[in-house]
């Protein structure tokens, strides 16, 4: 895959449109923290480059030849060149009264999705290994807890067209880490009923895709 990228990237000039979604996310976190507030809020987030099959078609002849027939039955390849610095989830989810608030973020480090439709729309699962940081305050549980994970996480997205530059998507994703519990630290474990061990997120996006041209 890295040797199919650059062999798109040594292109004179190539275009490409660049995906950013934002919508809402509704979350739900396991534990003591759903047991005392179902869902919690945030941003789904998303930046990516769309490189197509017409521009992978191409530019073929500067993908590595042990690579290319497999590029070639690709309909897409989807980059995320700035994952570091926009992370996939927000959360923002305040603190009421006799409430707890959740507040943080979750990059993802690395995915794969293998796309099970593509037209009229896109029907797609991943697998990803997500870092996830969430600062909990509760009036009633143990905290402040700083929960910091790496997981793995299974996600389910549907991506509608509503022109060739707006798009709506929409999914579910599950994030499964090692527990970690309510006010501990973040080298600690506890049984999973004790802990934050899971966070399920529903959530929807409106995208806009602009072209960007590239001299290289």
């Amino acid at each position: 895959m890295w040797s199919l990228l650059l062999g798109l990237a040594l292109a004179t000039e190539v275009t490409v449109p660049v995906d950013i979604g934002v919508g809402p996310a509704f979350l739900g976190i396991s534990g003591p923290v759903r047991q005392q507030r179902t869902w919690h809020t945030g941003l789904s987030l998303t930046l990516e480059a769309i490189v197509d099959r017409k521009t992978i078609r191409k530019f073929k002849n500067r993908i590595p030849k042990k690579y290319r027939d497999f590029a070639l039955r690709l309909d897409e390849v989807r980059i995320r060149p700035a994952w570091f610095l926009v992370p996939e989830t927000v959360f923002l989810s305040p603190k009421g009264p006799a409430d707890t608030g959740v507040y943080g973020a979750s990059w993802h480090l690395l995915g794969i999705s293998v796309p099970l439709s593509t037209k009229p729309f896109r029907l797609a699962p991943e697998v990803a290994i997500p870092l996830t940081w969430i600062h909990i305050q509760s009036d009633s549980l143990p905290s402040p807890t700083n929960v910091v994970r790496l997981g793995i996480q299974g996600r389910v997205d549907l991506e509608i067209p509503i022109t060739k530059g707006l798009l709506v998507s929409g999914g579910w994703s599950s994030d499964v880490f090692a527990p970690q519990p309510l006010g501990g630290g973040v080298f600690t474990f506890r049984p999973a009923d004790e802990a934050v061990w899971h966070i399920g997120q529903a959530y929807a996006q409106l995208h806009v895709r602009i072209p960007v041209h590239a001299d290289i």
